[in-house]
């Protein structure tokens, strides 16, 4: 079977990393091209080089740039643009992993949002591509575990183990792909793509929601933020200190501590341990953020 893997981003790069080490080489691979990315965060997939053959694509819809995907059976596309293949004519088959238990969570941002609302139960989804978004029939489902302490990167790790199993059936020809199952539409949703303004601190939630909020922004995403004298405080890391109860002004710095700062939230207090000010990572008792200083004061 010639496959070809279709990825970009942290996801992307992270899993070619994976597949380097453990050996899965001489795959294609397809990207785009830096100069094309409409983003800070542009991964340079050039150093896998040497263990696969990458094509640099310079167009987000499959008819623009079809002279370039030639002799492949399956595409399997991960984190990779959802429409790219909608309403186009292929010769090989369409594959795409999605972060989430499909019909749950359609659309961008289903990491995110799964942490943000507290989901404990995940999975990797394969579909076949339909003319509706992360709508087509199933062909593999495999469950993810949410730790309470996990973080987006935990959770992406999961992942792309699950990605690296399937992609050595896909392989092995273990796949069978008349097996699919279509989607149940009454259970899914879509959301909405994730903005930098949606990373704004709310201190008046609970420590949990905070909490949550904190993990469902953190690496690789852009980073859950507050605002204090004017400048902007990113918090990359926090746990909950104090589960409920009123602690002062919702987002005071009640105490520092060798592991951080305490932020009183609208029940509760949370530690933060990590955060980035003036482009400048901070942790733990380097916080340079004194008691009584108020995040995102209105």
């Amino acid at each position: 079977m010639k496959l070809a893997l279709f990825l970009d981003n942290f996801i992307g790069y992270r899993l070619l990393e994976i597949l380097s080490n453990s050996g899965l080489k001489d795959l294609r691979v397809f990207t785009y091209h830096p100069n094309t990315k409409r983003t800070n965060q542009v991964y340079d997939f050039s150093k896998f080089a040497r263990d696969f053959s990458i094509t640099y694509l310079d167009g987000n819809k499959y008819s623009f740039v079809k002279n370039k995907i030639k002799n492949i059976d399956v595409a399997l596309c991960i984190d990779w643009t959802k429409d790219f293949f909608i309403n186009e004519n292929t010769s090989f088959k369409i594959l795409y992993a999605h972060p989430s238990l499909l019909p749950y969570y359609r659309g961008y941002g289903a990491i995110s949002e799964q942490f943000f609302r507290g989901v404990v139960k995940s999975g990797l989804t394969i579909y076949e591509p339909i003319d509706k978004v992360d709508a087509g029939p199933i062909l593999f489902q495999d469950v993810i575990k949410i730790e309470f302490d996990d973080y987006p990167v935990d959770f992406i790790e999961k992942y792309i183990e699950k990605v690296e199993i399937f992609i050595d059936n896909l392989l092995n020809n273990k796949v069978n792909f008349n097996n699919s199952i279509p989607q149940n539409d009454e259970l899914g949703f879509y959301l909405v793509r994730k903005r930098k303004k949606d990373a704004i601190i709310d201190f008046n939630k609970s420590a949990y929601a905070v909490y949550n909020h904190i993990r469902a922004y953190s690496y690789p995403f852009f980073g859950a933020f507050a605002i204090s004298k004017n400048e902007k405080v990113t918090i990359w890391k926090a746990h909950i200190e104090k589960w409920d109860g009123d602690y002062g002004y919702p987002g005071t710095v009640i105490k520092k501590t060798k592991n951080g700062i305490e932020v009183a939230c609208g029940s509760g207090t949370i530690i933060v341990s990590k955060i980035e000010l003036n482009s400048k990572l901070y942790n733990f008792e380097e916080i340079p953020l004194e008691e009584n200083t108020i995040l995102n004061h209105l």
